[in-house]
């Protein structure tokens, strides 16, 4: 009968301990998804970015039959932004990574730019 007591105490306190060490792990838990962090000054700030490209011409690819030695071949390409959309700052630049590269080194970018132009 003693031997029945004693092990019905030693497993409740068993059950109560390991209850306990539970709950403690959730409180942690619990505080890693409320950390804040705070800097004065770093400013982040998410927005809308939204642009579209489209060629100017019907045909992007350009006709190259019967090309001669300094004749040239011109495309337009139309980056812009929407009329909800962010601030738009981009960058373009191209690297040889095959092919002719005389025919890459005469590659020329030109760039125009309308900020009041919205498509």
């Amino acid at each position: 009968m003693i031997k029945k007591s004693l092990f019905k105490i030693i497993s409740l306190l068993l059950i109560i301990g390991l209850n306990w060490t539970g709950l403690s792990a959730i409180g942690k838990t619990f505080a890693f998804f409320n950390d804040t962090e705070n800097s004065a000054n770093n400013v982040f700030q998410a927005g809308v970015l939204d642009m579209t490209v489209r060629p100017g011409q019907n045909n992007f690819t350009p006709n190259a039959e019967n090309m001669m030695h300094g004749d040239q071949v011109n495309r337009d390409i139309y980056i812009g932004k929407t009329a909800d959309s962010s601030s738009l700052k981009h960058k373009v630049s191209y690297e040889f990574v095959g092919g002719n590269e005389d025919f890459c080194s005469r590659l020329q970018l030109k760039v125009w730019y309308n900020p009041y132009h919205l498509e």
